[in-house]
C-alpha cells in the first residue's frame, strides 16, 4: 500500500460523484483546472507517529483532502452548484461516495481496512496557480 494506491482508490470512488466534471489523484496533480466542478485529491497532515507503523504493530493511517474546485466567473450560481457536496445522501454527496451507504468497510481495492470522511471544512477560496477558485475541503482518514 502507498500513497498512490490509496489516492488511486479515492479517485476511483470520487468517480461515481455525477457532478463531477474531473478527478485529479495526488500523482496527477494538473498545472490547470479547464472543468467544473473538479476535485483534486491532495495528501493531508500527518501526525507521523500515529499513522506508520511500528514494532508494534501500530496501524497505518493517513489523511487526504478533497478539494471541490468551481471557477470564480460561476459566482453566484457556483455557490448552488457547489453545496450538494455536502450532502449526507444522494449522487453528489462526497461522503457517500468515499464511504458507502451501507456501512460496509471500503478497502479501495485492498489498499486500505477502512476509511472515513472526518469532516467539510468552511467553503472558501483556493489559489491554484495564478487562478483564484471557489473551494470546497474534506478531510479522508484511512485505516489499514
Amino acid at each position: 500500500m502507498s500513497y498512490q494506491d490509496i489516492g488511486i482508490g479515492l479517485k476511483n470512488q470520487l468517480k461515481g460523484v455525477a457532478a463531477l466534471r474531473a478527478v485529479f489523484a495526488p500523482h496527477e496533480i494538473p498545472e490547470s483546472i479547464n472543468s467544473f466542478p473538479t476535485a483534486v485529491i491532495l495528501p493531508g497532515e500527518q501526525p507521523y507517529h500515529e499513522s506508520f507503523p511500528t514494532s508494534s504493530g501500530v496501524s497505518f493511517s493517513t489523511m487526504f483532502r478533497i478539494v471541490i474546485l468551481m471557477s470564480r466567473a460561476d459566482q453566484p450560481s457556483g455557490l448552488k452548484d457547489i453545496t450538494p457536496f455536502l450532502d449526507n445522501t444522494g449522487i453528489n454527496s462526497i461522503r457517500v461516495a468515499i464511504e458507502g451507504e451501507d456501512g460496509v468497510p471500503q478497502t479501495l481495492d485492498g489498499a486500505i481496512a477502512d476509511l472515513i470522511v472526518t469532516k467539510a471544512l468552511p467553503l472558501g477560496w483556493m489559489q491554484w496557480g495564478p487562478v483564484l477558485y471557489l473551494a470546497l475541503e474534506f478531510e479522508v482518514k484511512t485505516i489499514s
